[in-house]
């Protein structure tokens, strides 16, 4: 076989593996293997399991974690002081006698009226 045809069942040996190539390059691909070592030592390195190594440092993913983390509890503190302020703003405003008072609804109406003191008020 020649170079080129190595090549390309190199690039096909992975597709071949998984089953996903047609029925007639997987023969041609059977066909190559028969007759070529290197390829077969190749498909064999493919075949291998894959171990990854467990002394990856994590030291920056948990920094961003741990910042994560701590922008969260940043926000979550903001919006239970805002909410907080709100609550009492709304609070005082409310217990704020909003409009006229009862006690001096007479006596307002009569100002912006320009209704003399003097006259009596009748209620029915």
């Amino acid at each position: 076989m020649s170079k080129i045809d190595c090549n390309l069942i190199r690039d096909l040996l992975p597709l071949y593996i998984d089953d996903v190539v047609s029925d007639e390059t997987k023969i041609i691909i059977e066909r190559h293997l028969l007759e070529c070592d290197d390829c077969n030592t190749e498909l064999t390195l493919l075949r291998k399991d894959c171990t990854v190594p467990l002394d990856i440092d994590t030291s920056s993913f948990k920094k961003v974690k741990k910042n994560l983390k701590l922008k969260k509890i940043y926000i979550a503190l903001i919006c239970i002081s805002l909410t907080a302020i709100f609550c009492i703003m709304g609070f005082f405003f409310w217990r704020n006698n909003i409009g006229v008072p009862l006690s001096k609804l007479e006596h307002d109406a009569r100002e912006s009226q320009s209704i003399d003191s003097s006259y009596d008020v009748i209620s029915a």
